[in-house]
């Protein structure tokens, strides 16, 4: 999956980018999964922009033959994410994900390849305001992925 290569190998990638590439992801997962189970969008819960953005490319065909399970194959990369995007440096407070554990254990920062603005400077050198706008946005779209998905 592309959010997991990009994350355990670092691949430079602006940070914008990526979370629209993940939001998309994320909505075609619900449509799909929603519209394969209930043959209509009545229990879908999504921003009307994402919506509008899936359903312009929805094929009914290739909705019925979707798995669910390729949804908990995003989770782990947008965890990743997450923490990398929360916990940036070594700390010496957190140790749960193997991804980041590896990063503290050698000093590296673990977004040096999230990059961000016109100029595509890594958002390690920003402040916590363009970061924590990241973290809300990737937030938002597991929980609307937990929310429609979990239901099925």
């Amino acid at each position: 999956m592309v959010t997991r290569h990009v994350m355990e190998e670092r691949i430079y990638v602006d940070i914008n980018v990526f979370c629209s590439f993940i939001e998309r992801i994320c909505g075609y997962l619900i449509v799909f999964n929603c519209y394969r189970f209930y043959k209509n969008f009545h229990r879908v819960v999504l921003p009307r922009s994402w919506l509008h953005r899936v359903l312009r490319q929805f094929n009914p065909a290739v909705a019925l033959q979707q798995e669910k399970s390729r949804f908990w194959l995003l989770l782990p990369p947008l965890r990743m994410l997450l923490e990398a995007l929360y916990f940036r440096q070594n700390s010496g407070k957190m140790k749960t994900s193997t991804y980041i554990y590896f990063a503290l254990t050698t000093n590296d920062d673990v977004t040096d390849h999230l990059l961000i603005g016109y100029d595509l400077k890594s958002i390690t050198r920003t402040g916590p305001t363009p970061r924590s706008i990241y973290i809300a946005r990737m937030y938002v779209a597991v929980l609307l992925v937990s929310h429609n998905l979990l239901n099925i």
